[in-house]
């Protein structure tokens, strides 16, 4: 696994210097180390098309619903923990909107996270199972009590009713590796360099966002409530 980790440290090092070349236009998006930051990213203002969802997507939600939100995320990532976890701003607003959001998840795991991949790389082993989500927040409490690793994600396995054979055999055997990377060659291409990184109905934003509105030194900015209650009023209008 280590000789695998090192391919991919290179491979996500290359596909950057490559896709550089795509994006000489486009404005700094954000610092290398951006997951370290504890203020909120700004809302970024260049444009980027976001892939359209697919069968390979993980999504929650109504097909309808009126506000759908791609998040390119990392497991090991703690701001990507703060996002999701049960206080974060993906909790208030499914409490708030309920069926009025659609989520989708995408794999984005940082080159100086030890077990970024393989944490994917167990969400999709559950996914078999149907249970990618439960797994997806099982991962995040991991990450936020600094226990992820392989022994873990395989009692996360038990402790979701899952066949362990099965799912252990998955894990063990890198099945999902390719895929994992493959996501990220995506992610790469369309722009994206650190996580999270969401998108609200197209719109981009980087950082683990406040739910609610909250000041900076460049005055009041919009915190996911009010993004998405913006994206509801120009449904209904």
């Amino acid at each position: 696994m280590l000789i695998k980790n090192k391919k991919f440290i290179i491979l996500f090092f290359l596909v950057i210097m490559l896709s550089a070349c795509s994006f000489k236009k486009q404005a700094m998006i954000t610092k290398e180390n951006n997951q370290l930051s504890s203020v909120p990213e700004k809302k970024i203002h260049n444009e980027m098309t976001v892939p359209l969802i697919s069968a390979n997507d993980h999504v929650r939600g109504t097909i309808d619903a009126p506000v759908t939100i791609i998040v390119y995320s990392d497991f090991e990532c703690l701001f990507c923990a703060r996002f999701e976890n049960e206080d974060g701003s993906v909790a208030r607003a499914d409490a708030e909107f309920g069926d009025k959001l659609r989520w989708v998840f995408r794999h984005y795991p940082l080159p100086f996270n030890a077990q970024a991949i393989k944490a994917a790389e167990a969400s999709e082993c559950a996914s078999e199972q149907d249970k990618f989500w439960e797994m997806h927040d099982l991962l995040f409490f991991n990450s936020s009590a600094n226990q992820l690793n392989t022994l873990q994600f395989k009692q996360n396995a038990v402790d979701l009713g899952l066949d362990s054979a099965q799912f252990n055999t998955c894990l063990d055997t890198d099945k999902y590796y390719d895929k994992v990377v493959q996501a990220i060659v995506l992610a790469n291409d369309l722009g994206i360099r650190s996580a999270p990184h969401f998108f609200v109905n197209g719109h981009s934003i980087i950082g683990a966002l406040s739910y609610e509105d909250y000041d900076t030194d460049y005055g009041r900015e919009k915190g996911l409530k009010t993004i998405i209650t913006e994206e509801l009023q120009k449904a209904n209008n």
